[in-house]
C-alpha cells in the first residue's frame, strides 16, 4: 500500500546525497625544503665534531644560522649546542646576548621553566639594558608564572613596566601584571593595576583587555553587582581583532553574573541576548543555558492549548470557522506583540498561556473550514497543504536567526512576527453567512475517539523534540553546528513535502482512515531508533527518515478524525488536538531530561519506542471505529 511512499522517500533521500570533493595529498615545497635543509645541517655537524664528538669552532654567522635550523623543527638540544659554542668560542661578540636568549626560550619551549629562568635571569644581570635584556625580563617573569610563583611573576612584570616604559612588551606587561596579582590572590592590588592601565592606554584595546581582566576577577571573586557594572561598560566599546574577547563572551559573563546574583528575569533576558551564530561558542553555551526557560515555555503554551483544545472545538463548531479563526488569530498576534514587551519571565509565560488558548480553537476551526469549504475529493491536498505550515515555520524561524534575530534581537523580531497573523486575521473574509450551530448531542468523546487522542499524544511527543533538540543531538555525534542546522532546515523540507503529498495520495485513492498514518508512525519509530546511534551516517537517515515519516502523518491525521465525525467535525478535532497538545507539552521536557540524565541515544531510543506505542495505540483506535475507514465524503 505504502510503495509509493518508500519511492517518494527515497527519492527525497537520493536527492540529497553528495560526493566529497579530493584533497591533494602532495607535499608542500616549502615542507620539502626545511626538510633538506635540515638534513645538510646535520651532515655537516656530522663531519664538524671533534674526536670528542664536540663541535668545532665555526663563525659566529654559522654557528647562529645552524642552532635556527634546528630551532624551526624543535630540535632543541642540537640547537642549544651551537648558541653555547659561539658563546664559549666568542664570548666578546655582540651575537652572546642573543645566544643566550635562544637558550633560554629553547628551555621555555620544552618546559623546563626553571633552567630557562636561569638563563633569564644570568641575561638579565649582564645585558639588561640590551633589546635581549628587555625580551629576558618579560620571559623571566613568564617562567616564573609557569612554575606557579604567581607573586614573584607579578613582580617581574611590575619590574618590567617600571624599568622599561617604552619596552616592545609594555602592554602586555601590564595585563600580566593584572592576570599574575589575580592567581596570586591579590584582587585589591590586581583592581589597582587595572585602572593604572586603562589610565595609561586609554581608548586603545589594551583598556579593553584591561577591564575585561576587570571582569573575570569580578567573577572569580563572585562579586556579581561589580561584574554587571562591568560587563555593561565593556558592551559599549568595539571589539576589535587586538582584543582578547568578544561581545558574546561579555554577554555572557553579564547573563551569567545576573543569574548568581538572583536576577533571575534580567538573566534570562541577557541569555537570550547573547548573539549565537555557527563559530560563536558562548552563543552556543547562552543557548544551552536558555534552553530549560525556551522549554518551559514551550510546555506553557501546549499545556493551555491542551487544557482548552476541548472547548475550543466546540466553540468552534458553535461560532463557525471562519468568526473563530479570525478572532483568535487576532488574540495571536496581539499576544506576539505583548511577548516582545514582557517585563519578566512570568508574565512571557502569562502571555504563552493565552496564545496557547488561541491556539486551541484556531486549530480545529481550521479543520472545520477546511471540512466546510474544500471539496471532499480534494481533501486530503487541503489538510496537507494546512499542517505543512508547521515544518514550514520551523523553516522560517531558521532563517529568522541570521535576518532578523540576531541584528535585531528577540523583541524586535517576536513584534516584526506579530505582523504575520495580524495581516492575515485582517485578511480573512467577513460577512460570511449565518452559521448553524453544530454543538455535539453529546459532550462524552467516543471510545474510538479517546483512543485516537491517546495516541495522538504519544505520536506527537518524540516528534516534537526533534525541532527542540535535532541540532544539539547532531553536534553531540560529532556533526558541525552549521551543517546540523542544514540538516534541520532539510528534514523540515521533507516533512513539509511528504504532508503534502501524502495527502494528494489520499484524496487519489479516497484513502481517508488511519490505516497510513499506522504505518507512518511504525516507519517513524525505525528512524528514531536509527538515531540512538553514534555513527554519523546512520544518525542522519535516521533523522530523515524521523522527519519525514515519523513526522509526516499529522495531515492525514485531521483528516480521518473529520472524515469520522462530519457531524461535528470541530468538536471533534478538539478532543484529537487535546492528545497532540499533551505530547507536545510534555515530549520536549521529557525528552531533556532523559537526554541529561542518560544521554540523547537513550532519549531517542526512548522515542521510537512510544512512536511505536502510538502506531499500535491508533491501530486499536481505527479498529474500534464505528465508521468503516476509507468511507469518502
Amino acid at each position: 500500500m505504502l510503495k509509493n511512499v518508500v519511492a517518494f522517500f527515497i527519492c527525497c533521500v537520493s536527492a540529497v546525497t553528495c560526493v566529497a570533493a579530493s584533497r591533494s595529498t602532495n607535499t608542500p615545497a616549502k615542507q620539502a625544503a626545511s626538510e633538506s635543509t635540515l638534513a645538510a645541517v646535520r651532515r655537516s655537524d656530522a663531519a664538524d665534531r671533534d674526536a670528542q664528538g664536540k663541535l668545532r669552532k665555526l663563525t659566529q654567522a654559522e654557528h647562529m644560522r645552524r642552532a635556527a635550523v634546528y630551532l624551526s623543527v624543535r630540535a632543541f638540544a642540537e640547537a642549544r649546542a651551537h648558541w653555547q659554542t659561539l658563546i664559549d668560542n666568542y664570548p666578546q661578540d655582540p651575537r652572546v646576548p642573543e645566544a643566550l636568549l635562544g637558550i633560554g626560550r629553547s628551555y621555555f619551549l620544552e618546559k623546563v621553566y626553571e633552567n630557562g629562568y636561569n638563563v633569564f635571569n644570568q641575561l638579565v644581570q649582564d645585558y639588561g639594558p640590551t633589546k635581549e635584556g628587555r625580551e629576558a625580563l618579560n620571559f623571566s617573569a613568564a617562567s616564573l608564572l609557569r612554575m606557579g610563583r604567581f607573586s614573584e611573576a607579578a613582580t617581574r612584570y611590575a619590574d618590567y613596566v617600571d624599568r622599561f616604559p617604552d619596552g616592545e612588551r609594555i602592554d602586555t606587561a601590564h595585563l600580566n601584571v593584572i592576570d599574575t596579582l589575580r592567581e596570586a590572590g591579590q584582587p585589591a592590588e590586581a583592581l589597582r593595576w587595572v585602572t593604572r592601565t586603562r589610565q595609561r592606554f586609554s581608548g586603545s584595546a589594551v583598556e579593553t583587555n584591561a577591564m575585561f581582566a576587570a571582569l573575570r576577577l569580578y567573577v572569580a571573586e563572585e562579586e556579581w553587582p561589580d561584574a554587571v557594572l562591568m560587563a555593561d561598560e565593556l558592551l559599549k566599546r568595539s571589539f576589535p581583532k587586538a582584543v582578547l574577547t568578544s561581545r558574546s563572551e561579555v554577554a555572557y559573563l553579564k547573563a551569567f553574573s545576573l543569574e548568581q546574583a538572583g536576577r533571575k528575569n534580567e538573566a534570562f533576558s541577557a541569555y537570550l541576548a547573547v548573539p549565537d551564530s555557527i563559530d560563536s561558542y558562548y552563543g552556543w553555551l547562552a543557548s544551552h543555558v536558555r534552553r530549560v526557560p525556551l522549554i518551559d515555555s514551550v510546555t506553557v503554551f501546549f499545556a493551555a492549548g491542551a487544557l482548552a483544545a476541548g472547548w475550543g472545538g466546540r466553540l468552534a463548531d458553535h461560532i463557525g470557522a471562519l468568526r473563530a479563526m479570525r478572532r483568535c488569530i487576532l488574540v495571536t498576534a496581539a499576544a506576539l506583540g505583548a511577548a516582545a514587551l514582557a517585563p519578566s519571565l512570568p508574565v512571557l509565560f502569562a502571555v504563552l498561556a493565552v496564545a496557547g488558548v488561541a491556539n486551541a480553537v484556531t486549530q480545529p476551526a481550521i479543520n472545520l473550514f477546511v471540512a466546510e469549504q474544500i471539496p471532499g475529493d480534494r481533501q486530503g491536498l487541503g489538510f496537507g497543504i494546512k499542517q505543512s505550515g508547521i515544518p514550514a515555520a520551523i523553516l522560517l524561524s531558521g532563517l529568522a536567526l541570521p535576518v532578523l534575530a540576531l541584528p535585531l534581537g528577540w523583541r524586535v523580531t517576536m513584534a516584526l512576527c506579530a505582523l504575520g497573523p495580524l495581516a492575515v486575521g485582517l485578511a480573512l473574509p467577513r460577512g460570511e453567512r449565518s452559521h448553524v450551530s453544530r454543538r455535539p448531542a453529546s459532550r462524552r468523546p467516543s471510545r474510538a475517539l479517546l483512543l485516537t487522542a491517546a495516541g495522538a499524544a504519544l505520536g506527537t511527543a518524540g516528534p516534537s523534540a526533534l525541532g527542540a533538540y535535532l541540532v544539539a543531538s547532531s553536534v553531540d555525534v560529532g556533526i558541525e553546528e552549521g551543517a546540523a542546522g542544514l540538516l534541520a532546515a532539510l528534514a523540515s523540507g521533507l516533512s513539509l513535502a511528504a504532508r503534502v503529498w501524502l495527502g494528494a495520495r489520499a484524496d487519489r485513492r479516497r484513502d481517508y482512515g488511519l490505516a497510513v498514518v499506522v504505518v507512518l508512525l511504525a516507519a517513524g519509530s525505525a528512524g528514531f531508533a536509527l538515531m540512538a546511534s553514534h555513527a554519523t551516517g546512520v544518525f542522519v537517515l535516521g533523522a530523515l527518515v524521523a522527519f519525514t515519516l515519523g513526522w509526516g502523518w499529522p495531515g492525514l491525521f485531521n483528516l480521518a478524525v473529520v472524515d469520522s465525525n462530519r457531524e461535528t467535525p470541530g468538536s471533534a478535532s478538539g478532543v484529537s488536538q487535546t492528545g497532540i497538545y499533551v505530547g507536545a507539552a510534555f515530549g520536549p521536557a521529557m525528552f531533556g531530561v532523559l537526554a541529561s540524565a542518560s544521554g540523547y541515544g537513550t532519549a531517542w531510543a526512548a522515542v521510537a519506542a512510544t512512536t511505536l506505542m502510538s502506531a499500535g495505540v491508533l491501530w486499536i483506535a481505527r479498529r474500534a471505529s464505528t465508521i468503516p475507514t476509507g468511507s469518502g465524503v
